[in-house]
C-alpha cells in the first residue's frame, strides 16, 4: 500500500476544507468535505491491518468471489472497454495505436477485454498471487509494483484505467498526479469508484455498503472527483453511473464484504437466491469518469 502523507483526517485532501463529522460505523468515523462531498474515514487504517485484511480477502473474501465469477465479470468489462473506446475515439485516440496501463489491474481480467478492442494492454498489481495469474495471460506484462515509487520499463502511456482502485488509498491525491505524469499530452484516464454523492449513498447513510472500513478509505462525490482531476491538468469530464449486469447469487454473497446488515437480513432467503444463476441490472452508486490530460494548446473545461 502507498505511503501516507500527514494529512488529518479532518482536512479534505482534494479542497483542503475543514471536513465535518457524518456518523461512526465498525469502530471507525466518517468525516465529509462541505466543499466537495469527499467523505474521509478516520482513523487510517494501518499498514499491518491493510495488509491482513488483503491477503484474508484474496484466500476467503471478495477477491476470492470475483476470481469464482470471473466470467461474467468479464460481461461488465467488455462493456466498459467499449466505452472507453468510444471515448478515446472521440477525443482523437486511435485505440489500435493506444499502449494502456490498468493501475490495480488484479487477475488481469479488464486487460483480456481492453486487448480484445485492439490495445496494447499492461498492468500493475500489488498482491503478488494476482500477479502470478495476470501473468499466464499477458507474460510479461503486469508488474508487482507500485505506481508512485516503482520506474515502470514503458515510461509513458495513451491510457490509463483505474477500476475500483482510488477508493482503496490512504493518499490518491498523490495518484492522480502520478498518473497525469504517466499520461501523454491527450492521453485519457478512466476511474471507476463508488460515487459518495449518489442517491443510494444519500438515502442509505451509514448502510450503504461501500461504507467499507480497511477496504474503503477515501470516497469520492462526482465534485470532488471533478476537482482533483481539474487541478491535475484533465478536462474533458463524462460521468455517468456505472450499471452491471451480474448474477443474483454473486450479489448476495458479495453482501457479506459490502453490505453485511443486508446479508444478515436476506439470509432465509439463501438457499433460493444462492440457486439463482440468471443476471440483472445491479446499481449499487458506483460511476464512471472519462477524462482525457489536457496539452498545452487545449483549454480548461
Amino acid at each position: 500500500m502507498m505511503k501516507s502523507k500527514s494529512i488529518s483526517p479532518l482536512s479534505c485532501l482534494v479542497c483542503r476544507r475543514r471536513m465535518g463529522f457524518i456518523f461512526s460505523y465498525h469502530r471507525y468515523d466518517y468525516f465529509r468535505c462541505s466543499g466537495c462531498g469527499l467523505v474521509t474515514t478516520s482513523p487510517y487504517p494501518t499498514e499491518t491491518a491493510i495488509l491482513n485484511h488483503y491477503r484474508q480477502k484474496f484466500k476467503h473474501g471478495n477477491y476470492s468471489l470475483s476470481r469464482r465469477y470471473a466470467a461474467s465479470y468479464l460481461k461488465v468489462y467488455h462493456h466498459l472497454a467499449i466505452r472507453l473506446v468510444d471515448y478515446c475515439r472521440s477525443h482523437g485516440l486511435n485505440p489500435n495505436e493506444s499502449r494502456l496501463l490498468d493501475i490495480g489491474t488484479f487477475t488481469g481480467d479488464f486487460l483480456e477485454a481492453a486487448s480484445q478492442q485492439g490495445l496494447e494492454v499492461y498492468g500493475t498489481e500489488l498482491q503478488p498471487e494476482a500477479v502470478k495469474i495476470a501473468n499466464q495471460k499477458f507474460p510479461g506484462r503486469v508488474f508487482q509494483a507500485n505506481v508512485l515509487i516503482t520506474t515502470l520499463p514503458q515510461k509513458n502511456f495513451d491510457i490509463i484505467t483505474m477500476l475500483g482502485l482510488i477508493e482503496h488509498l490512504i493518499n490518491p491525491d498523490e495518484l492522480i498526479a502520478r498518473v497525469a505524469k504517466l499520461l501523454k499530452p491527450g492521453g485519457v484516464l478512466m476511474l471507476q469508484t463508488p460515487d459518495s454523492g449518489s442517491f443510494l449513498a444519500r438515502s442509505l447513510g451509514k448502510w450503504w455498503p461501500p461504507y467499507a472500513p480497511v477496504e474503503h478509505i477515501h470516497l469520492f462525490s462526482r465534485p470532488s472527483l471533478a476537482r482533483l482531476l481539474q487541478k491535475n491538468s484533465f478536462g474533458s469530464l463524462v460521468f455517468m453511473p456505472h450499471i452491471k449486469h451480474l448474477p443474483i447469487s454473486y450479489i448476495y454473497q458479495n453482501m457479506q464484504n459490502f453490505g453485511l446488515e443486508f446479508y444478515r437480513l436476506l439470509k432465509p432467503l439463501k438457499p433460493l437466491i444462492t440457486s439463482l444463476h440468471f443476471s440483472l441490472p445491479f446499481y449499487g452508486g458506483e460511476v464512471i469518469l472519462l477524462a482525457q490530460k489536457r496539452s498545452a494548446r487545449t483549454p480548461k473545461s
